[in-house]
């Protein structure tokens, strides 16, 4: 008698856990969007912290508007402001910090990165703000 009490003691565990272990809908519901968006991100052009991207944002700025910074520009505080995964680009923000003449300075860049021909993954840089500090 003791091992058919432990035996059904065994099984309404078991049958507690099968349904502890079950899914609710809004449980599923994110987990399908978290899988999507998973998906979604593999389709992505590089991030705005990616060694690529920031060797881009580097030469466009000693290309484009390196006005006397010199060689000891420093780029920080990366960050992304926003992705939009239908258009497929980030929307990103970094600092740069320099010594012009012997006195520090620093701007906001803020930066698009997209495709610029997906089915070759060629990215692009763009950047239409800067701001001083």
């Amino acid at each position: 008698m003791k091992k058919i009490t432990l035996m059904s003691t065994s099984l309404l565990t078991l049958s507690l856990l099968l349904t502890a272990c079950g899914e609710s809908a809004q449980e599923k519901a994110a987990r399908e969007q978290a899988e999507k968006e998973a998906i979604a991100l593999e389709s992505m052009p590089p991030n705005c912290t990616n060694a690529a991207t920031m060797n881009a944002l580097k030469k466009m700025v000693i290309k484009y508007i390196d006005l006397g910074m010199g060689k000891n520009k420093q780029f920080t505080s990366m960050a992304e402001i926003s992705r939009d995964l239908n258009a497929q680009e980030y929307r990103c923000r970094a600092r740069v910090s320099y010594n012009y003449f012997g006195t520090a300075k620093s701007h906001y860049l803020e930066y698009t990165i997209y495709w610029a021909d997906n089915s070759h993954k060629q990215f692009q840089v763009e950047m239409p703000v800067i701001t001083n500090l």
